[in-house]
């Protein structure tokens, strides 16, 4: 079964078109890259796939459900905006966004520790967020998204605002997840950190410019 479906979603507001019948879907274990300018519409999709906006028309199947519940333990999500609290430490905004999904602390201190080393976050569990490096605080984001095991990473715009060297390691963090068999939709509005993607979807207007391989895409450009 596919991880993700999306069948013929579209979505207006106030009267605009913002995604007009979008068809695609994500493969197992691949990495699926969503890009286009800013106001494509890839930020709006990325809301319909996680259930935060309802489509006018159509359908988003994750694993072949549609129900809310199944949907969020499958997706892990780190969005454009931070959510982590500025005021609360690493430890602490990980710790309860883990008890959200009904987990004990016993059960954080069992599956977030791997995670945790993983990622090179060992040193800065009992700093506040607002401490952190923007680098950093998006290690921590994908720890947070991943701490309840999804099969699925959803990143929108996961690098705005870093410089190269966090990118760099950013990229290869993504790559080793991947590598470890999760499913990774990437969304960015810059060509060349699509390279690591296997598949492309280009928005423009709301509308698929291209849906294909990665390869076959940059071909294009040529």
């Amino acid at each position: 079964m596919l991880p993700l479906v999306v069948e013929g979603v579209s979505k207006k507001f106030n009267n605009f078109p913002v995604l007009e019948n979008i068809n695609f879907a994500v493969k197992e274990k691949e990495i699926f890259g969503l890009i286009g300018p800013n106001g494509a519409g890839k930020s709006t999709l990325i809301k319909i796939i996680t259930s935060l906006l309802k489509p006018d028309k159509g359908k988003v199947l994750i694993y072949g459900s549609t129900e809310r519940k199944t949907i969020s333990s499958h997706l892990g999500v780190v969005f454009q905006e931070t959510i982590l609290d500025p005021l609360f430490t690493v430890y602490e905004n990980l710790l309860i966004h883990f008890q959200l999904y009904g987990f004990s602390k016993k059960d954080f201190i069992d599956l977030a520790q791997s995670l945790i080393y993983d990622f090179e976050l060992e040193n800065y569990l009992n700093l506040r967020v607002d401490k952190l490096s923007g680098g950093t605080k998006r290690k921590v984001e994908i720890v947070r998204a991943l701490i309840h095991k999804p099969s699925i990473l959803i990143l929108d715009e996961p690098t705005l605002g870093l410089d190269i060297e966090s990118r760099q390691e950013l990229w290869d963090l993504i790559q080793k997840l991947n590598n470890d068999g999760l499913t990774v939709i990437l969304s960015s509005h810059y060509i060349e950190e699509i390279k690591i993607c296997h598949r492309v979807l280009v928005l423009d207007k709301g509308k698929i410019n291209f849906l294909g391989p990665t390869e076959e895409f940059f071909q294009k450009l040529k």
